[in-house]
């Protein structure tokens, strides 16, 4: 899949800036670097007045090889557009899957997001157990109140 299928899907869903990225002061990627992708299994709205995920993702872009995207829980009508054209869960910067990053980190803010994270994993086409992922599929790490506190 290539960024141009994305590109040709995000003006069919409803609130297309949620998935496009393009935010003022966001980083340029350059795809070097230990690659790791922030998700906030919420929709872009709730996940960017998080003042924790906004900081982490500033902190970490500015560590020498490291870069990271973002990804947040993709509403009802971009769900079933990205099931149908097949396309996995990407990151808004670069359009990304999720399954090409080094690491994919959840923030885990509440309880109801439990499902959200296994959608997202689904979506993403990333297998839930370890045991069925290969030594190329993404490190899972998960944080926050409600990962150290279920």
């Amino acid at each position: 899949m290539a960024r141009s299928d994305y590109q040709r899907l995000w003006p069919t869903v409803d609130r297309p800036a949620r998935y496009v990225g393009g935010e003022y002061n966001c980083p340029t990627m350059t795809g070097m670097g230990t690659r790791l992708c922030f998700c906030m299994p919420d929709l872009y709205e709730v996940g960017m007045s998080n003042l924790g995920l906004r900081l982490l993702y500033h902190r970490l872009n500015e560590m020498a090889d490291v870069e990271c995207e973002r990804c947040f829980a993709p509403a009802v009508d971009c769900i079933d557009k990205l099931q149908a054209a097949g396309l996995p869960l990407p990151s808004i910067e670069t359009n990304t899957p999720l399954g090409e990053f080094d690491m994919v980190l959840f923030s885990v803010q509440y309880e109801m997001l439990y499902s959200n994270i296994l959608l997202m994993l689904d979506l993403a086409h990333i297998p839930f157990y370890a045991k069925d992922r290969g030594n190329d599929s993404p490190v899972l790490i998960a944080g926050g109140p409600c990962a150290v506190n279920p």
